[in-house]
């Protein structure tokens, strides 16, 4: 009796240790047992995990025998707002225009999205329960950054920036990306800049602006040849400005003076990010603590890429960084980019140290409202004052956030409960009676609350203790049994 008692208390203890494992099970890609219907028509373009094939697409079906708990959606090369139905649910989605979207799924063996207008997809993937897989995509929007980085195409970020976006990702900083171009005109490089980016580790969706791609070999060539598009030069200016006040960074990061090889849109963004920088500080917008150029002489600093990082499993920012340039396919066939960043057979390159030309270790304090630095690898140096100034303000955001809250709960809890299920109740009727109108009327946003699951997160310490109680009162009981 005692052993049964004594597996039965080791069983109390272990069955949370199997509740957390059988959570963290990689979820089932079940894409290939779904049918995907598109505009009425099965469309194997969807689901053949290729960017290159694409289908525009209105309305869409999605149905399989096992519970679907999650969709990620690989739109062409935009995205435009859509409306899922899910177990009765409807929701808004795609409101932040992100290129590839998850949306977590409560289950359902159908479901259907309706976009606002057609739109391209290139991938869409279908998933079953459990931990999704590290090629999944769950991006963020940030609201401010410690450093803003500013490379000019989507692959610069892998190269002159080489190391620093995951070094400073390892390091616990919100590292917010700007790009001053976007790659429309292609099917590829929009997706190898996100997949890039997020196996650097990033998590906040980057910044991509309107302007396209033009190569030039300087800069008066480049304004020009901007001009002649309607894209001024203060247009350029303005774009970094709006960006420097929206995210307040503590820290810029922008290209070489000389375009690092003579590239006139890389010599563009210079000027430009520095110009905004000037422009913003003596505006009164927002005055960049520190601000870092690629191969600046004056106040050059070398950056330490090559040490080995626990939150990447050993490897340094730059291994990271080269792994993050493999997903860039189609810039490979470019020889000089490949053997500079990866070398050659006979000469590999795995430390950032090695490289010489152009290294992206070296930089220069351009300008700095703080002083020198003094360490290795002191980007974030002498900015404390700005760390601890912004944890106190997210601190007392939080306490008024959390005494509003309580506030609003105790007063309001039945209303707003009541109101909610008016108005699902409504919207389900509406949907009823006029589905084939509800793509076009995007104004129906109605996304039921996941209280349920976040109640069933709540309640899971409340059985542990439960289990542990019976556990308890269940040793006792065989203890007397065994005295009596």
């Amino acid at each position: 009796m005692k052993r049964l008692a004594g597996l039965f208390v080791l069983f109390c203890m272990l069955a949370p240790l199997g509740i957390t494992a059988a959570g963290a099970e990689l979820a089932e890609d079940i894409t290939a047992a779904c049918t995907v219907i598109a505009d009425g028509v099965e469309n194997g373009r969807l689901t053949d995990n290729s960017v290159y094939t694409y289908a525009e697409v209105k309305e869409l079906e999605i149905s399989s025998d096992k519970d679907i708990y999650g969709i990620y959606i690989k739109f062409d090369k935009e995205c435009s707002p859509w409306v899922l139905k899910a177990n009765g649910k409807v929701s808004a989605k795609g409101l932040d225009g992100f290129l590839h979207q998850y949306v977590g799924i409560d289950g359902a063996k159908n479901i259907s999205i309706s976009f606002a207008e057609d739109t391209l997809v290139a991938d869409i993937f279908v998933f079953g329960q459990g931990e999704l897989p590290d090629f999944v995509q769950v991006w963020e929007k940030a609201e401010n950054a410690d450093i803003m980085v500013c490379p000019t195409h989507s692959d610069d970020d892998q190269l002159y920036f080489a190391g620093m976006i995951p070094w400073c990702v390892a390091n616990g900083y919100k590292v917010q990306v700007v790009y001053l171009t976007n790659h429309l005109d292609t099917h590829d490089r929009p997706h190898e800049l996100l997949d890039g980016l997020w196996h650097c580790g990033l998590k906040y969706y980057p910044h991509v602006s309107p302007f396209p791609d033009i190569y030039s070999e300087s800069f008066e060539q480049a304004k020009q040849l901007y001009e002649t598009r309607g894209y001024e030069y203060e247009k350029f200016v303005d774009y970094y400005a709006t960006l420097l006040q929206k995210y307040k960074p503590l820290v810029v990061a922008g290209h070489d003076a000389n375009g690092e090889y003579g590239h006139g849109m890389h010599i563009l963004s210079f000027n430009a990010l520095t110009d905004a920088v000037k422009f913003s500080a003596e505006s009164g917008l927002w005055d960049v603590p520190k601000t870092y150029i690629h191969l600046w002489a004056e106040n050059s600093v070398v950056f330490d890429w090559d040490e080995p990082l626990e939150y990447f499993n050993g490897r340094s920012a730059f291994n990271v960084s080269q792994e993050g340039f493999g997903f860039h396919l189609s810039q490979h066939r470019f020889t000089g980019l490949t053997s500079w960043i990866f070398g050659t057979d006979y000469a590999p390159i795995s430390l950032a140290s090695q490289i010489r030309s152009l290294s992206p270790c070296r930089f220069g304090l351009y300008r700095s409202t703080v002083g020198m630095d003094t360490v290795s690898n002191g980007i974030f140096e002498n900015l404390d004052e700005y760390f601890k100034e912004e944890s106190s303000v997210e601190s007392s955001t939080e306490e008024s956030f959390e005494s509003e809250e309580s506030d609003s709960l105790s007063e309001s809890d039945y209303e707003e409960s009541e109101e909610t299920s008016i108005i699902v109740e409504e919207t389900t009727n509406e949907l009823t009676s006029e589905e084939e109108t509800e793509a076009s009327n995007m104004q129906i946003v109605v996304e039921k609350s996941e209280q349920n699951t976040e109640n069933k997160r709540d309640m899971f310490p409340l059985l542990l203790l439960g289990a542990a109680a019976v556990c308890l009162g269940i040793h006792i009981i065989v203890k007397r049994n065994s005295k009596d």
